[in-house]
C-alpha cells in the first residue's frame, strides 16, 4: 500500500518525514477526527462524550498509522494504551502542525511532553535535546507562553540575546514570568526597560517581579 510504503522510506530530515506522514494519513480516519473535535468542544463546555469499543479500536489502529486524531483520542479515552502518556504526547507533538484546530491544547501537549522527558531523563543529553525540541515547538508553533518562559530560562545562562527573544514572546503572550525575565535581564544596563517589564509582571502579581521592582525603586 502506497501510504504505508512512504512511511518506511529513510528520511534525511525529521521535519520532512513528519510532513510526509501527516499528508499520507490525512483524512484516512474521519471518525477519529470527528471524535477528537468532539473532545475539543466538550472540554470547554464540560459535556464530555463517552467512546464505544468499536471507535476506540479504530482510533488505536489510526494512531499506529500515525494519525494525529487517532492518537489524541487514545491519549484521552483509552484506559489501557500501548504507549504511556509521555510517549503518546510526544508522538502527537511530532505529528502536529499550526493547522491543528486547537493550538492552545497542542501547545500544552508539546510542553507537557518535553517537560516530562526533561524531568524523567535529565541525565541523558539525547533526551534533553528531544525535550527542548518539543518545548521549542510549543513556543514557536503554538504560542504557548509557558514554553517560551521555559526556553528563556534555559537560554539565560547560555545566550542572553536568545533568552531575551523567548522572554519577549512570552511577555507578549501575557506570560508574567516572561515579563519578569526581561526585567531581570535589563536590570543592570537599562533601568527604563527594566522598569517597564517589571511593572508589567508586578501588575499581574508575579512576586519576584514586584520584589525586583521595589529594589529598582530604591536605587
Amino acid at each position: 500500500m502506497y501510504k504505508i510504503m512512504k512511511t518506511k522510506i529513510f528520511c534525511l530530515s525529521l521535519s520532512f518525514c513528519l510532513t510526509l506522514l501527516n499528508i499520507s494519513h490525512a483524512g484516512d480516519f474521519p471518525r477519529c477526527e470527528e471524535l477528537a473535535n468532539g473532545y475539543f468542544k466538550s472540554s470547554t463546555n464540560g459535556n464530555e462524550e463517552q467512546i464505544n469499543d468499536k471507535d476506540l479500536s479504530l482510533c488505536r489502529t489510526a494512531c499506529k498509522a500515525n494519525d494525529i486524531y487517532g492518537c489524541f483520542v487514545v491519549l484521552h479515552k483509552d484506559p489501557y494504551p500501548e504507549l504511556d502518556s509521555d510517549a503518546l504526547q510526544g508522538k502527537i507533538c511530532n505529528l502536529s502542525n499550526s493547522n491543528f484546530p486547537n493550538t492552545k491544547l497542542m501547545g500544552y501537549i508539546c510542553f507537557a511532553s518535553g517537560l516530562g522527558i526533561a524531568l524523567n531523563h535529565n541525565e541523558v543529553k539525547q533526551n534533553l535535546d528531544l525535550a527542548k525540541t518539543f518545548i521549542e515547538k510549543a513556543c514557536n508553533t503554538f504560542n504557548d507562553s509557558r514554553s517560551c518562559e521555559f526556553m528563556g530560562q534555559l537560554e539565560e545562562t547560555l545566550n542572553k540575546d536568545i533568552a531575551k527573544k523567548y522572554y519577549e514572546k512570552a511577555c507578549s503572550l501575557d506570560g508574567i514570568s516572561g515579563c519578569y525575565g526581561l526585567g531581570k535581564l535589563y536590570f543592570s544596563n537599562d533601568k527604563q526597560q527594566a522598569r517597564k517589564y517589571l511593572e508589567k509582571s508586578c501588575a499581574k502579581e508575579q512576586p519576584l517581579g514586584c520584589l525586583l521592582l521595589e529594589e529598582l525603586n530604591r536605587q
